[in-house]
């Protein structure tokens, strides 16, 4: 089965696309008008900007270090969509559209296997321009064994390369059919029109799943060939790291390149970032666990392939303790290489908390002794990078930025063709615990001081490896990360919504584009007018605990802030116990129903919209009662045998327990055992006279008669 058709639906200024059994194949008409547009346009036409993955727009004129501020800066608008949003968002400017003419346009792919072409600008036109659905997506847990890294379904997972002179956006969608069969797809589709400029090409090659190979990174173009890598779910095998390119014109497969070839694993995935490229077109990527030889098997690598129709490697670098980062599933390939701009440095880390620094010329291979051939290389932070270090030449100095899990932001600067080792500047905001620490964009207006910026997104509270979880957007400056600019709690109509992992937000012409799992983008920008000043503080939240629960009875507590009158709560991540609610006075009250501890952030907002989020914890504890376990409900015991009564107290306060014995269905008792530990759970008791059909045992709180459990009938004889 063949996605290759569509029926195409004119919205406001362009088309919505759906698929159908008519086959259109468009044929670009690129006019000098056309062309003229984007001579001078700001673009974002590959993840991290450029094929260095720099992570920089350099040309951004309307937003700096004096005007991203609370008052001015905030979010503007929305645009739904139908899934998660994995891809960076890509940005055109100036594009001509039938009908429509010029305009910004913001490209977004989701997991639903759909690509929406939005208006960039207009808070009112929510409409897409045009949507195309690929087909049916992958449900999550056909392809992932053990952990829920994607929440629900696998569509369009890695972010797409646009081609500004064909004017076509490059993307893999991933489906699964009504026969079960799992396939991949290259496609290639008008920007202008969301039609198909060729029919897609399925990825298909000796030794590849396409059930198991993980489409993660994102695509890269160059020399006219589409790039693309591929890893694993879960390090489930059999996989290995393949890059397979495809020529951009035909979609036909031009080469290929299997990172284990006589081997297993290898995994390219480096949190979604795209392989870099140099001025000379050869190819950099890093690989994950997985074989390693240094002639056929390149697991845990920085590889240089040389580019073209016979994917070879040039040359490579494998740290010494391979074998042991593979033992402890320590990734170098987590993070994209960067190839710093004017320089043959590539720069980039892993799991382990080393940062690497090679010259691309002379990568340094293996030593087995150590990795003292290479650079540079130092333990620059505390978790796991993830999504790449970025860089910008800044007014005074060259900086490069990194923001690892359970760290700050951190800057080295660039001296003398090396890095210093301790950091030029850090920041005072440490990522939550766990994936993913921080995701990182500049935008800055050439070098010039005032301009650099440092975006960031990551959790506001917990782990997003194997749960969705709530996220924050900051913005520092980039000449002193110490210096936060706005973050997205500060009013709560900024907030984030759900963090959209590893996925650095895109800026563009005075806007911030931000994916999320939320399914929708968040656009943020400079306000129409700024925020009156409040004269109030930002609320702070006093309840620093909330009292536990306990299963069946009714629970009552209020969260208490100072600010501004009146203040309204709301519940921004996690769960409440079941059987709770909070009100927006910031009363929680129910009844809980289920047993267990239960995480989750509240937000509150003051009459300006302030706002401040805090995360708090409620145990519930089981239901106060006594179980017996043993005897079981018409068992049979034998006069002498030696038996036990087992049962659990739960709910905690009962310390001992008095058990007895009734021989007429519960009419008359006999005690067995006073004051027993009801912790112990179990009594030994040689069964005794008489015979009798109507045995129960019961077991009661010492303390308190009516609390007490019984066992079903059972036999004596």
């Amino acid at each position: 089965m063949r996605p290759t058709n569509f029926r195409v639906f004119r919205s406001r200024f362009g088309w919505i696309v759906l698929a159908t059994s008519l086959v259109i194949t468009c044929v670009p008409i690129i006019n000098s008008k056309v062309s003229a547009q984007f001579t001078d346009a700001v673009n974002v036409l590959t993840h991290h900007n450029d094929n260095s993955r720099t992570g920089a727009n350099l040309r951004e004129q309307q937003l700096n270090t004096d005007n991203v501020n609370p008052r001015q800066f905030g979010k503007l608008f929305t645009r739904q969509v139908d899934g998660e949003i994995y891809a960076q968002p890509l940005y055109v400017s100036s594009l001509y559209l039938p009908d429509g003419g010029f305009q910004n346009v913001v490209f977004v792919c989701t997991m639903h296997n759909s690509v929406y072409a939005f208006s960039a600008d207009d808070p009112d036109f929510a409409a897409p321009f045009w949507k195309v659905n690929l087909g049916p997506s992958i449900p999550s847990a056909d392809v992932q064994p053990c952990c829920p890294d994607i929440s629900s379904e696998i569509g369009i997972l890695s972010t797409p390369v646009i081609d500004l002179a064909t004017q076509t956006i490059y993307l893999v969608s991933r489906t699964k059919i009504e026969d079960g069969t799992y396939h991949q797809w290259l496609h290639a589709i008008d920007i202008a029109t969301g039609h198909a400029r060729v029919a897609p090409a399925e990825i298909i090659l000796d030794g590849f799943d396409p059930k198991i190979e993980n489409q993660r990174a994102a695509l890269t173009l160059s020399g006219g060939v589409i790039y693309i890598a591929w890893a694993s779910h879960n390090d489930a095998g059999p996989y290995h790291g393949w890059v397979i390119g495809y020529d951009a014109k035909t979609l036909a497969q031009a080469s290929s390149w299997n990172a284990t070839r006589t081997g297993a694993l290898g995994g390219i995935w480096q949190s979604g970032g795209g392989l870099s490229v140099d001025p000379d077109g050869s190819i950099y990527l890093i690989t994950g666990n997985g074989d390693y030889d240094g002639i056929y098997n390149f697991g845990q690598s920085f590889v240089k392939l040389r580019p073209g129709s016979n994917l070879a490697v040039v040359d490579w670098f494998t740290p010494h303790n391979y074998a042991e980062l593979n033992e402890v599933d320590n990734d170098l390939g987590s993070a994209h290489p960067l190839l710093i701009p004017g320089t043959n440095l590539i720069v980039s880390g892993g799991k382990e908390g080393i940062l690497y620094v090679l010259d691309r010329n002379n990568m340094g291979r293996f030593n087995d002794s150590g990795d003292m051939q290479i650079l540079q290389s130092w333990k620059a932070y505390q978790g796991h990078l993830h999504g790449g270090p970025v860089f910008w030449r800044g007014p005074a100095e060259d900086l490069l930025y990194l923001w690892s899990e359970d760290d700050v932001l951190r800057a080295y600067r660039l001296s003398n063709g090396l890095f210093e080792q301790d950091p030029a500047r850090r920041g005072v905001t440490e990522a939550p615990p766990g994936m993913p620490g921080g995701i990182l964009s500049i935008s800055a207006n050439g070098n010039r001081e005032g301009s650099g910026i440092v975006w960031a997104t990551h959790p506001l509270f917990g782990d997003a490896n194997k749960s969705t979880v709530y996220g924050i957007m900051r913005a520092f400056d980039a000449s002193d990360v110490s210096r936060e600019l706005w973050n997205s709690e500060q009013y709560a109509n900024d907030s984030l919504g759900y963090l959209a992992k590893f996925c650095p937000p895109t800026i563009a012409n005075g806007k911030v584009y931000a994916a999320t799992f939320s399914n929708e983008l968040v656009v943020y920008g400079l306000l129409p007018s700024p925020r009156p000043p409040s004269g109030e503080s930002k609320p702070q939240i006093v309840t620093s605990a909330l009292p536990g629960g306990r299963v069946g009875q009714a629970y009552d507590a209020s969260m208490e802030a100072i600010g501004a009158d009146p203040m309204t709560w709301a519940l921004v991540g996690g769960s409440l116990p079941s059987g709770l609610t909070l009100e927006p006075d910031g009363d929680l009250r129910g009844i809980p129903s289920e047993a267990g501890e239960f995480d989750f952030q509240l937000r509150v907002s003051d009459k300006f919209d302030q706002s401040a989020v805090a995360g708090f914890q409620i145990i519930v504890d089981p239901a106060k009662g006594i179980a017996v376990a043993s005897p079981a409900t018409d068992e049979v015991w034998t006069l002498k045998q030696k038996k036990e009564i087992r049962w659990t107290a739960a709910g905690g306060g009962i310390s001992k327990v008095n058990i007895s014995i009734s021989r007429d269905g519960g009419q008359t008792w006999t005690t067995l055992e006073n004051n027993v530990d009801a912790d112990l759970g179990v009594l030994k008791w040689k069964v005794t006279k008489p015979r009798s059909d109507f045995v129960i045992i019961r077991i009661t709180d010492s303390r308190n008669p009516g609390l007490f459990g019984r066992s079903g009938l059972f036999r004596i004889e």
